[in-house]
This record gives C-alpha cells, sequence and structure tokens, in this order.
C-alpha cells in the first residue's frame, strides 16, 4: 500500500519472465511470484528534477542595506562602513542602530518618511549619507566603545530630497568585536 504506481509498474517489469521479442511481447509474461518478493524493497523513486530558485523580486520602494564591515568590524577599533542603495538619486538617507529590537519602534520625526515606523526602540544616528546618480550612499564611521562587543542592530531611511518614504525593510544586525 505504501508504493506509488510507478514503482508497482518497476516492480513488475524488472520481475516479468522474458518469453520473447519485446516488440510483440512488451516487457513479459508477469511473474507475480517473484514481484511479491521483491515488493518489500521496491525500486527507489526517480529523483525529481529540482525547479529553479525564483530569484526574488526587489521592492522599488525599499532601500537595501548592507551588513556593517569594514576595518573597524574587524579590529574593534577604528572605521566600519555600510552602504545603501536603491534610494532616489540626491535623496539625504540617515543610518540608525541601537543593542536591542525589543520595545516600541521608533517613530521617525520629519522628512518623507515622518510618521513611519522603523523595528528598532531607541535608535542613535550613526550617520548620514546622500544617495549618488546611482541611488547608492556610503556611510563610513567610528566605533565608540559602546559598541565594542556588542550586537548592533542597523535600519536606513531616507531623510529629503526625495519624493517617496524609502527605509530598509529588514534590519542588519552583527557583532562588533571588543577589542
Amino acid at each position: 500500500m505504501s508504493m506509488t504506481n510507478w514503482q508497482l509498474d518497476q516492480i513488475l517489469r524488472n520481475t516479468a519472465d522474458n518469453i520473447g521479442d519485446q516488440i510483440f511481447f512488451g516487457a513479459g509474461r508477469i511473474n507475480a511470484n517473484a514481484a511479491v518478493i521483491q515488493a518489500p524493497n521496491p525500486p527507489p523513486l526517480p529523483t525529481p528534477t529540482p525547479s529553479p530558485t525564483p530569484v526574488p523580486t526587489q521592492n522599488p520602494n525599499e532601500l537595501f542595506l548592507s551588513n556593517i564591515g569594514g576595518v573597524g568590524v574587524n579590529t574593534g577599533k577604528g572605521k566600519a562602513q555600510a552602504s545603501v542603495s536603491n534610494a532616489e538619486p540626491g535623496s539625504f538617507i540617515i543610518l540608525m542602530y541601537d543593542f536591542t529590537t525589543e520595545g516600541e519602534p521608533y517613530v521617525i520625526p520629519t522628512g518623507v518618511c515622518e510618521g513611519e515606523t522603523l523595528r528598532l526602540p531607541d535608535p542613535a544616528k550613526i550617520g548620514r549619507a546622500r544617495a549618488n546618480e546611482f541611488g547608492q550612499a556610503s556611510f563610513s564611521f567610528n566605533i565608540s566603545r559602546d559598541m565594542r562587543g556588542k550586537n548592533v542592530f542597523t535600519q536606513a531611511y531616507t531623510l529629503s530630497k526625495g519624493t517617496v518614504c524609502k527605509k530598509s525593510r529588514t534590519r542588519q544586525s552583527g557583532t562588533l568585536p571588543n577589542p
């Protein structure tokens, strides 16, 4: 009862007695005894051809935020970097950070995203950057003592010079080493 139709068909074909030319007799005469003996060990199911994973479509109304990286992340000293893409060219982008995501979401106070929320409860501003003609902005910032050795969550949003509020959908996180 646990076999598929395909497995049953294969057992019947594989255990059939050859009685002549396949053109006239197909796989042969069914040998029920041989089929029952092989039934506890049915042939494996064919491996399905995997369908290609669809490429996720990018939301045109979202900013894409990279993970924090750079010299500061590796050493716990100096500068770290983050970048944002998919912004409106010329728009100003604010990058915020927090050490937790627990609590009430932060409400953006000004700009084209005024009234929208971030998934961070009490964030601090890391920096502000202007998007270039390709809609990309880069941030370079110092890692302060209070950031070292902690898991930092970041999220970005547009401040001004844009016509549409865009923010990063997901917050990025990373642990900054303690030197």
